[in-house]
C-alpha cells in the first residue's frame, strides 16, 4: 500500500496517462511519496549480469510463481502488452517519417534479442515471449532509488 506524504500530491490524468501529479511546487528534499520496500521488485545496480537482465529475470521468476508470489497483486496490474516502439513493425515505423527513431527501435530490437540469448543460457526453459514481456516492462517502469537499488514499484493508487 502506498502512503501519500505530501498534500501537494494527487492521482490524476497526465499527458502520459494516469499518474501522480503535484498541485504545488515541491522543495528539494521534500518527500512526496513513501513506498514500503517490501512491495517493490528490485535488484542492486552491481552484479554479474547487467541490472536490466537481472530485473527482467526476477520479474519472469515472480510471474511464474503465480498467486504464490509475494508480488502477485502487483504483477496482475501490469499490462499484458506493453507499448514500446521496438514492437512496431518496420512499416509502422516508416509512417513516423523519422529515420533516427526507426534506427533506435531497430537497435533496441537487436539488443533485446541478444539479451534473450544471454538469459536463455541461464534459464533454458524461458520462453521468448515471456522474456520480451518482462524486458519491455522493466525498460519502461524501473526507477532508481537511494542506495543504488533499481526497482519496479506497484502502481496501486
Amino acid at each position: 500500500m502506498l502512503n501519500m506524504l505530501s498534500s501537494a500530491l494527487v492521482v490524476g490524468p497526465s499527458p502520459l496517462g494516469r499518474g501522480l501529479i503535484t498541485e504545488q511546487a515541491l522543495e528539494i528534499g521534500d518527500v512526496a511519496l513513501k513506498v514500503p520496500m517490501s512491495t517493490a521488485i528490485g535488484v542492486d545496480r552491481n552484479g554479474e549480469l547487467p541490472w536490466l537482465l537481472r530485473l527482467t529475470m526476477r520479474l519472469v521468476e515472480e510471474t511464474a510463481k503465480g498467486g504464490t508470489s509475494a508480488y502477485a497483486q502487483y504483477i496482475r496490474t501490469l499490462p499484458k502488452q506493453p507499448h514500446r516502439l521496438l514492437q512496431w513493425s518496420d512499416e509502422e515505423l516508416e509512417l513516423l517519417q523519422n529515420n533516427s527513431l526507426a534506427e533506435v527501435a531497430a537497435e533496441r530490437r537487436s539488443e533485446r534479442s541478444a539479451d534473450f540469448m544471454t538469459v536463455s543460457q541461464e534459464m533454458p526453459l524461458l520462453r521468448r515471449a515471456d522474456f520480451y514481456w518482462a524486458y519491455d516492462l522493466v525498460c519502461s517502469r524501473t526507477v532508481g532509488v537511494r542506495g543504488g537499488r533499481l526497482l519496479l514499484l506497484p502502481q496501486a493508487l
